[in-house]
């Protein structure tokens, strides 16, 4: 797979981890600082926000400038947001609120440029294995060893996970960083709108997006009270909270390593533009 993938990849990876931290620990502090469902659940809304926001700018900038150095860029500004939420964290839930948003547009980028950094460091006949094999990684990170970690630093300590989570980041960024890649010729005027028409018009990406939103939609409605039902109604403690986070990511980690082989032996019935 080459040097620059295993980079890319353990980077990917770590930062991942430090996301499941943070998934964990979030809504754990939310809690510290109110029991009102209708508080708690902002702190979601605030964290999801900067995708309706930022996402299509984020994509825009990675069509235009270095994916690397996007990302590099990106990390270093998560680990010093994750610093300052670690040494304020017990200030106010706007203080949380603000946070989660610049946070949330933060986490934009690397989401943007990571699928063009895959294409850049390995082949197009090795792109579905690298795709499983990252996806799987980072539902393991993010989900299974993330949360159920990011729940027993809260314990210990409220801001332990939150400089745990800076560390990953700043780990990330220099990984990244050792990265030697070529940058690929892309337009030098990227217009979101243009690529909104594209989108619309095709009938496969079209479907895949709509249905991923109303996904997403519902499970955002799920884990914006999560917290207070697992703390009153299952009398969960914060580590047994993050390990109830951790059942979420069987079906990811499963159709990641999957992935390869379905596309594989279904290739002729898919019709879409990465297969």
């Amino acid at each position: 797979m080459g040097r620059n993938w295993y980079l890319l990849w353990s980077g990917s990876a770590i930062s991942a981890l430090g996301d499941g931290i943070f998934l964990a620990a979030l809504p754990l502090l939310a809690t510290t600082l109110t029991q009102d469902p209708k508080l708690i659940a902002g702190v979601s809304f605030f964290g999801a926000l900067p995708w309706l926001l930022a996402a299509l700018p984020a994509g825009a900038a990675a069509d235009r400038y270095d994916g690397r150095r996007l990302l590099v860029a990106a990390l270093w500004v998560q680990c010093a947001l994750m610093a300052v939420l670690a040494a304020f964290h017990s200030t106010h839930i706007a203080f949380l609120y603000g946070m989660a948003f610049l946070i949330g547009t933060a986490e934009n980028v690397p989401r943007a440029v990571g699928q063009p950094l895959i294409k850049a460091t390995v082949e197009n006949h090795l792109l579905e294995r690298a795709n499983g094999r990252l996806f799987a990684s980072q539902a393991v990170a993010l989900q299974f060893v993330g949360p159920p970690l990011g729940g027993l630093l809260f314990a210990v300590a409220v801001p332990a996970p939150f400089w745990v989570n800076a560390l990953t980041f700043a780990i990330a960024a220099v990984l990244v960083t050792r990265m030697r890649t070529e940058r690929e010729e892309t337009p030098t005027r990227p217009k979101v709108v243009e690529g909104l028409r594209w989108l619309m018009r095709h009938k496969a990406l079209r479907t895949v997006t709509l249905v991923s939103a109303t996904t997403n939609l519902c499970i955002a409605m799920t884990m914006a009270t999560l917290v207070l039902f697992a703390q009153h109604r299952l009398g969960l403690t914060n580590a047994g909270f993050g390990a109830l986070l951790a059942t979420l990511a069987c079906g990811g980690v499963a159709g990641g390593l999957l992935a390869e082989r379905l596309l594989a032996r279904y290739r002729n019935m898919v019709t879409s533009p990465w297969c």
